[in-house]
């Protein structure tokens, strides 16, 4: 038992360390002020649901897209929390908490902007790790989802059926936009969507697969920016 313990947490530290290097390098890149420096971080099938943006951007150029724009504000970014989870083999990770930025407001003042941030990244080639999921908002609502019960088959077309209903019975929102990615080992899901109700929101729901059950592992609502 103390061993299983022990294997258990040397994994969550190694998982949370790699977590901080990417936050940190992804930091980094912002200072560059080069949008295109920024995207080469982001995985070609990327999904990002950006702060001061509605649209679900794709790949990395709707990244550029969006930090062409962004990086006018030259926004100075500080991690205040990381918390974060492995798919079982290992190699994606998910990471997510409060950050905050430094930035010019529209008359070129300097103002503290705090906000919540999701995180999914994986291994590229031998030793380079790309971000393919990235979830920021201004605020965070408390809304969240139950578990996922039940055997469910994770290929791309069973699954999304069968979310797609979970969550518009769950949320009474409908779903007008939905991407699922899987990790490689296929533990981990990581489902984009647009969807509306009362508003226009937007969110990432992971979902990690144990013991042949998909269970809700991160929640992540917004609404979206105008």
């Amino acid at each position: 038992m103390e061993t299983m313990m022990s294997n258990k947490e040397t994994k969550e530290s190694h998982t949370l360390a790699i977590a901080k290097q990417e936050a940190n390098a992804w930091a980094q890149t912002l200072e560059t002020g080069k949008a295109a420096i920024v995207a080469e971080g982001y995985t070609e099938d990327a999904t990002f649901h950006p702060t001061k943006s509605g649209d679900l951007k794709r790949g990395q150029k709707g990244a550029e897209e969006y930090f062409a724009h962004f990086l006018e504000s030259h926004p100075v970014c500080t991690f205040e929390s990381i918390d974060a989870f492995a798919s079982e083999d290992g190699k994606t990770i998910v990471f997510f908490g409060k950050y905050s930025f430094e930035l010019d407001d529209e008359e070129q003042k300097r103002i503290k902007v705090r906000g919540d941030y999701t995180f999914v990244s994986k291994p590229v080639g031998d030793d380079e790790r790309k971000r393919s999921h990235h979830h920021s908002s201004v605020d965070q609502s408390e809304k969240r989802i139950s578990q996922l019960e039940g055997d469910i088959q994770y290929t791309v077309d069973e699954l999304e059926q069968v979310f797609k209903n979970f969550f518009e019975n769950q949320t009474n929102e409908k779903i007008e936009d939905m991407v699922i990615q899987f990790s490689d080992d296929q533990t981990i899901a990581t489902i984009s969507i647009l969807h509306s109700g009362d508003g226009q929101n937007r969110s990432t729901v992971v979902l990690k697969k144990e013991n042949d059950t998909w269970r809700v592992e991160h929640y992540h609502f917004s609404p979206r920016p105008q």
